[in-house]
C-alpha cells in the first residue's frame, strides 16, 4: 500500500532524527537487498537480512535488536505442546518464505523426514489449519499473530520456537 510503518521503519527514523540526517526508505526484498547494499543504492538494511553468519563477510552488521522467531501455530484446542509432537503431522508453509527456511533446517536437525505441505500465502495456510488440513503452520511470529487478528481464540503458537532470527542493520562493507 505503500505506507511506511511497522518496528524496523520508526527504529530508522528515530535514528535518522538522532543523527539529523535526512532518511530516504527505499523498499529492497530479500532477492535484491545485498547487490542493493553493495552497490550503494541504499545505505543501510533493516530487517531484509537475518544475521546469519553466511552473510558475514558480504555486510557489516549491528548488534542484534529483536530476536525473532519461526514457529508453529496450531488450533488451541488441539494436543500438540511442542514442535516434536507435530513430526507424524502435516505442517503447512508460505513457499519461498524464512518459515520454509527454518521447516527445513528443522528437518536436518532432528534427522526425520517431515510432512511439509506449502502454500502461496499465509492466509491460504492459515485455511487449511481451520478446515483441519494441516496440524500446524510455519511462519515468523508476528506473521501467525496477524494472520489471526480476527479469530485469536482459534489458535495457539507453541512456546518452544523451532527457529531463532536475530535480526539487524546492515551496512557496507
Amino acid at each position: 500500500r505503500g505506507d511506511i510503518r511497522g518496528y524496523d521503519a520508526e527504529l530508522a527514523t528515530l535514528m535518522a532524527e538522532t543523527w539529523a540526517v535526512e532518511i530516504e526508505f527505499v523498499q529492497v526484498t530479500r532477492q535484491n537487498a545485498l547487490a542493493m547494499l553493495n552497490r550503494g543504492a541504499v545505505d543501510v538494511v533493516f530487517s531484509a537480512f537475518i544475521h546469519h553468519r553466511q552473510y558475514d563477510t558480504k555486510v557489516e552488521f549491528s548488534q542484534t535488536y529483536l530476536l525473532g522467531e519461526q514457529s508453529i501455530m496450531v488450533l488451541a484446542d488441539s494436543d500438540f505442546e511442542a514442535p516434536n509432537s507435530l513430526i507424524n503431522s502435516p505442517i503447512g508453509y508460505v513457499i519461498g518464505t524464512r518459515g520454509e527456511q527454518a521447516l527445513l533446517q528443522w528437518e536436518k536437525r532432528i534427522g526425520l523426514p517431515l510432512d511439509k505441505v506449502f502454500y502461496l500465502t499465509i492466509d491460504e495456510a492459515y485455511v487449511a489449519l481451520a478446515q483441519g488440513d494441516v496440524a500446524g503452520v510455519v511462519a515468523e511470529e508476528q506473521t501467525l499473530l496477524q494472520v489471526s487478528l480476527n479469530e485469536p481464540d482459534l489458535i495457539r503458537i507453541l512456546e518452544e520456537p523451532i527457529g531463532l532470527e536475530p535480526h539487524a542493520i546492515a551496512l557496507r562493507r
